[in-house]
């Protein structure tokens, strides 16, 4: 994930969630860029989104986060009715329609079974067959605790990983450029007081 300011506008980098796209849109002047394939949103909204991202996602293009390896175990066929199958904010199955078969997200691997769809051509599913075995990389640890999965599908932890440090360096100097821009405001407000006192 990234922000890129450019000419007064946040370009917003991220995987694909529904979650995600129906939140930015909540933004005054969010609009997707097809040739970046990236969302743009007025420079000074890009907090907002960085709360989203965090919400969505557990993470930031600057907030550094542990990281765990997961194996979901498909118990039941789940579906989702003209939209991906999301767990763990990781895209499992995205089809487009009936018979357009279904792609997985990033981090996301079957080792057993697969994604499909089905359905019919104007009521059509994503689905994840019964008996699936799927593993996902990069999951955001604080999901784990709290986990929300869909019944007939199981978790188990394979992996837990500490932050890296190129993440942690990043955060660290995009908080002490905060800090710099803060200390600026409050020295132009002194002297603005000073000058009116």
């Amino acid at each position: 994930m990234k922000i890129e300011v450019k000419e007064n506008k946040a370009y917003i980098y991220t995987p694909y969630n529904p979650e995600f796209v129906h939140q930015v849109k909540q933004i005054g002047g969010a609009r997707w860029n097809a040739s970046e394939k990236a969302w743009t949103v007025p420079q000074d909204m890009v907090e907002p989104v960085r709360e989203i991202m965090l919400e969505v996602y557990g993470e930031t293009d600057v907030k550094a986060v542990e990281k765990a390896k997961v194996k979901l175990i498909f118990k039941e066929e789940i579906y989702e009715h003209c939209s991906p199958v999301c767990i763990l904010s990781k895209v499992i199955a995205k089809a487009y329609g009936r018979d357009s078969g279904a792609t997985v997200g990033d981090d996301v691997a079957f080792i057993k079974g697969s994604a499909t769809s089905g359905g019919s051509a104007k009521n059509w599913y994503s689905v994840v067959e019964k008996d699936s075995e799927v593993i996902l990389n990069n999951v955001p640890a604080s999901f784990l605790e709290n986990a929300e999965l869909p019944d007939g599908v199981e978790m188990e932890i394979l992996e837990q990983n500490k932050p890296d440090i190129d993440a942690l360096m990043k955060e660290k100097e995009s908080l002490e450029k905060r800090l710099a821009e803060i200390e600026k405001i409050l020295k132009a407000a002194a002297a603005t007081n000073d000058q009116t006192a």
